[in-house]
């Protein structure tokens, strides 16, 4: 899929919350560099997830005012938080979020991982315009493990990672079976090592990370350019793979989503103004067919190579089900069926 600059991304990085730490460093055939972390340590984990669990109790308790949205019709006022820290912060203007979701927890521990945090850095979380006004939620640092980003067993391999590391910006995501829809999804320059550090902290102390989660960071991939009314774009595909009648495996059909730049390709954006939307893949051939940047030749090829991806991604995860049935066997376990 050259013809686009359209590639397959791959993993750099895993940090794990719930074991044994190691890590491996190598470079693959396009001089990428690789850092997996499988753990945070337990101290680590243990203060992650109680700053993570009084900001959920916080953000989830706070109720907002109902507004009227059209006649009859009530929906709870969009939620406003404020996040400051004191301390070398007291200068910095609030962050505010508006939104439950995400931001609140990475902004957080965005501030617990900054370089200048200290022992005395009290994080403050205002519910701006909250039924009740209730009290902020304040939390004192105090001497956690991870304070100031600084010689903590995961950052160091981080900074091993992004020493390595060859392209302009990373994105940090979530991975397991509670998270979906962009949720946790961030993009960064790879200079910002204290916000990508923080962000990964966050997730990995995240009230939705389960035992089997890992928080991922990957090389940023540049969509194929698109715009929509002078708007760049993030393209996204969706491929349906299947199993064939004569025990091969096809890339059957293929959609499209679309969304801004800069943010996550989901129906469910932060802000509903950036959702995705589902577009044909055909339509996008044809644009970029329009704009010149395909002929008749490699839009064939684009298309039949992104099907060929499809089922080589489906007889992967086939021939990996297989092994572990035989594995089960070997042992006297049953298999998956």
């Amino acid at each position: 899929m050259s013809a686009l600059g359209i590639e397959v991304p791959e993993t750099l990085a895993q940090l794990m919350p719930k074991h044994e730490l190691r890590s491996s460093k190598g470079t693959t055939g396009e001089g990428r560099a690789r850092l997996t972390i499988d753990d945070l340590p337990k101290a680590e984990e243990r203060e992650s997830r109680r700053i993570s669990s009084a900001v959920d109790a916080f953000i989830n308790g706070v109720k907002f005012p109902e507004v009227e949205v059209s006649p009859g019709v009530m929906a709870e006022k969009a939620p406003e938080f404020r996040i400051s820290a004191t301390g070398p912060f007291a200068g910095v203007d609030a962050a505010v979020v508006t939104n439950r979701s995400f931001p609140v927890f990475s902004k957080v521990f965005g501030f617990a991982a900054d370089p200048k945090a200290t022992a005395e850095t009290e994080i403050v979380i205002e519910a701006v315009g909250a039924v009740g006004s209730p009290a902020p939620l304040r939390i004192k640092l105090g001497r956690v493990p991870w304070l100031g980003g600084k010689n903590t067993p995961m950052r160091r391999r981080l900074d091993s990672f992004l020493d390595g590391f060859d392209r302009k910006e990373v994105v940090v995501k979530p991975s397991g079976p509670a998270f979906h829809s962009g949720y946790g999804v961030r993009f960064f320059r790879k200079e910002l090592r204290a916000e990508i550090y923080g962000h990964a902290l966050a997730l990995a102390g995240n009230p939705f990370m389960t035992q089997d989660g890992v928080v991922l960071a990957d090389s940023r991939v540049e969509s194929a350019e698109l715009y929509r009314g002078g708007r760049k774009m993030e393209t996204t595909l969706r491929v349906l793979a299947s199993r064939t009648p004569w025990d091969g495996y096809a890339g059957s059909d293929v959609f499209a989503r679309v969304g801004p730049y800069g943010s996550p390709t989901t129906a469910e954006a932060l802000d509903p103004r950036d959702n995705a939307t589902v577009e044909p893949w055909q339509d996008l051939l044809t644009e970029w067919r329009k704009a010149g940047w395909l002929d008749a030749a490699s839009e064939r090829a684009l298309d039949a190579e992104v099907r060929a991806l499809g089922a080589k991604a489906l007889e992967a995860i086939d021939g990996n089900e297989k092994k572990l049935k035989s594995e089960k066997r070997a042992r006297g376990a049953p298999g998956p069926t």
